[in-house]
């Protein structure tokens, strides 16, 4: 008997696994469960950002306008002193006239003439740089208004104003509707926020993941699947980054607190300043007001004695020089009053 120990062929069979050519797709979603205040702080942050950068846009809106009113101020300011410089060259150019008559007459010596003479160039001089400063006050007032520099200027006539609260008052409402304080208030709790939010970097962070994968495949089962995973990453030693980026946040927000006390004695020694300047302003109004009926009765009875004989021409021009600085002293004093009582608004932060 003979027995055949070779092994008996096995035959070969096929199990494919996959196309030979397929796609894939994966749809998902990830939601955060637990971030340990992170995305929640990060957000409360950008918020106070927000707020702080519009502050800003308030304050800047507030100096535009402040801007505004002094070129305004300024334009009225060059145009009566314009006036002032005209009606000096008018009047000595008369008075030129009646020295030149009464030198012809051989009643009064040269030196008359050429004094008035020497006035009168002098007061053109002075009218003609008024002028140039009216225009250039002009240019910058079309500046700032946004139109062409050498457009017309028509402005309407404005008067002095009177202080309507005290300093205690009006500091108290600096303090609390000024923008400049309002926007650090912002970044101090923004930079908080954005503390917090890198110390939740060092708790565990919580997810849920959701998704639907799809293989094109004819030999799977099942093409699509649907999977949901809950993952948690917690990184237990980071060598102290995330305590130092909070303390160096947290030193930020310490700096601008700083700021703040720093600019609320700024905002108060402003609000001084500007009360100070409208009572300073409004005084000076009252004395330059008296001064100037004054003024113009010392021209005419100095021009008076004058041509009767009995005054000198000295008295004549020291006289219009006076009357000159009257006119002159008043209106600043006027537009200084405008300008003091739109700086003291501006300081409250109601501009």
């Amino acid at each position: 008997m003979v027995v055949d120990l070779r092994p008996l062929p096995v035959p070969l069979t096929e199990l494919p696994l996959a196309e030979k050519s397929s796609g894939a797709w994966r749809i998902g979603a990830t939601m955060p469960v637990y971030t340990g205040g992170r995305i929640q702080h990060t957000v409360e942050a950008a918020e106070q950002a927000v707020a702080a950068a519009q502050r800003d846009v308030a304050r800047t809106v507030q100096d535009v306008r402040l801007n505004a009113a002094e070129a305004y101020a300024n334009v009225l300011r060059a145009s009566r002193l314009l006036a002032v410089a005209e009606s000096s060259v008018q009047t000595l150019a008369t008075h030129e006239r009646d020295v030149s008559g009464l030198h012809r007459q051989g009643l009064v010596a040269l030196n008359d003439v050429l004094a008035v003479q020497v006035a009168l160039a002098n007061a053109t001089q002075d009218r003609i740089r008024v002028d140039n400063a009216l225009q250039m006050a002009r240019a910058a007032y079309n500046r700032q208004l946004g139109r062409a520099l050498d457009a017309v200027v028509t402005l309407d006539e404005v008067t002095a104003l009177e202080i309507g609260e005290s300093l205690e008052h009006a500091t108290e409402r600096a303090l609390a509707n000024r923008a400049e304080l309002q926007a650090l208030d912002h970044q101090t709790q923004a930079l908080r926020l954005q503390a917090d939010a890198a110390r939740g970097a060092e708790r565990p962070q919580v997810a849920v993941s959701a998704g639907y994968n799809h293989v094109q495949n004819r030999y799977l089962a099942r093409e699509g699947t649907w999977s949901v995973l809950l993952g948690v990453q917690w990184n237990l030693f980071d060598g102290g980054l995330a305590r130092h980026q909070a303390g160096a946040l947290n030193a930020k927000a310490d700096a601008a607190a700083d700021m703040r006390r720093d600019a609320q004695s700024q905002i108060a020694l402003q609000v001084r300043n500007a009360w100070l300047a409208v009572r300073e302003s409004r005084s000076r109004i009252d004395t330059a007001q008296a001064a100037l009926a004054q003024a113009d009765e010392n021209v005419r009875v100095a021009r008076d004695r004058y041509q009767s004989g009995v005054g000198t021409n000295t008295e004549v021009l020291d006289a219009e020089t006076l009357r000159v600085r009257s006119q002159s002293n008043h209106f600043s004093a006027v537009y200084d009053n405008v300008v003091a009582v739109m700086r003291l608004r501006r300081s409250v932060g109601d501009l």
